[in-house]
């Protein structure tokens, strides 16, 4: 009987270590998640903001060859 009382509490004892680590992985697991989504916010935010530029870029782009055009059209209309 006294062997089997210490088998049940041996395994007590490893069925208790092995939550405390599962809980600890657990917390673990977590932290790295919001480690990692707070850098993918970063990331997205700041592809955003290169997307947004080179739109911007883009547009002012189409501006100043539309100004171009237009000088251009405008003068030519001039000779004529």
């Amino acid at each position: 009987m006294a062997a089997e009382a210490q088998r049940s509490e041996a395994v007590r004892a490893v069925e208790t270590e092995i939550a405390e680590q599962r809980q600890a992985a657990m917390a673990e697991l977590d932290a790295a998640r919001a480690v990692a989504l707070g850098q993918l916010k970063g990331d997205v935010a700041q592809l955003a903001v290169s997307a947004a530029s080179k739109v911007v870029q883009a547009d002012l782009d189409v501006a100043g060859n539309q100004a171009t055009i237009d000088e251009y059209v405008n003068q030519a209309g001039g000779n004529r």
